[in-house]
């Protein structure tokens, strides 16, 4: 008689990493939508890109934020020229 130990179902394994620390709360919200309608014109739309571009940046700036807290490294720069506007709603860092 000849026994083995061999199966064949996969065998699933599952881990959980419990995080210590938190990002700040500015890093976590969601980040907003300039706007919620379609340009009527193709000049208005045109006239949107800056606000779009920023409000791209700000969101960015909090995906960097939580990079840099974790101990990530941020290679992007940078590129929205209203930078104030952009990090309002997130803490400098």
């Amino acid at each position: 008689m000849t026994v083995g130990c061999t199966s064949n179902q996969p065998l699933v394994v599952t881990e959980y990493v419990t995080l210590d620390k938190v990002p700040p709360a500015a890093y976590l919200t969601e980040c907003e939508l300039p706007f919620a309608q379609p340009p009527k014109t193709y000049g208005e739309a045109v006239e949107r890109d800056q606000v779009w571009l920023c409000a791209f940046e700000a969101c960015a700036i909090k995906v960097r934020g939580i990079r840099a807290f974790y101990g990530i490294d941020n290679q992007y720069q940078t590129l929205c020229s209203d930078d104030k506007k952009a990090t309002q709603s997130s803490p400098s860092h």
